[in-house]
């Protein structure tokens, strides 16, 4: 969990529990913005695997990231795209994850969690925060930015300087890129 969602030890942290491909997962509340119906998807040429299209939600331009696919789940078909979890990453930038269903806003003590079994797949390894039992199911925290790490690399990356290209004359001049 990011420093701002992290409670102490011992200490109560509210979460957001929604269900991708039959396995329920939750995020920090401190980083979920809205919950939203599919919206108009464009479709984006070259983007990663994991990245369905942009949106426009209220006019502001959203990537929409399809979380089964990051999870090695069998992808959503189009039709079934019906919730779209709007998360801010910690480079400040929103992110619509689709999941299938959405469950609620839980107070959850810090002491409940249970560590990632290194038995599961190493992706959950490395997004996973740790575990929750219930009486019905098991719930898996995700750390919102390692997830996004996984379908959107540059998202994980501190902005660089600009490039330098060399012109004719032998003069270096930033590369504008469109």
């Amino acid at each position: 969990m990011n420093a701002a969602a992290r409670p102490r030890a011992g200490g109560i942290s509210e979460c957001f529990s929604c269900r991708v491909g039959g396995q329920w997962v939750a995020f920090p509340v401190a980083q979920v913005l809205e919950v939203i119906t599919q919206q108009r998807l464009t479709p984006m040429p070259l983007a990663p695997d994991g990245v369905l299209g942009l949106i426009n939600l209220r006019g502001r331009i959203i990537s929409e990231v399809d979380v089964r696919r990051i999870l090695g789940l069998q992808a959503a078909e189009a039709e079934r795209h019906v919730h779209v979890v709007i998360v801010k990453s910690r480079q400040g930038e929103d992110v619509g994850l689709v999941v299938d269903q959405v469950g609620a806003v839980s107070a959850i003590d810090y002491n409940r969690f249970e560590k990632v079994p290194d038995t599961l797949h190493a992706v959950w390894q490395q997004i996973g925060e740790g575990v929750l039992k219930y009486d019905t199911h098991i719930t898996v925290m995700l750390d919102v930015d390692r997830l996004l790490a996984l379908s959107l690399p540059c998202a994980a990356q501190e902005p660089q300087g600009k490039e330098l290209s060399r012109s004719a004359d032998g003069k270096k001049t930033p590369v504008v890129l469109h």
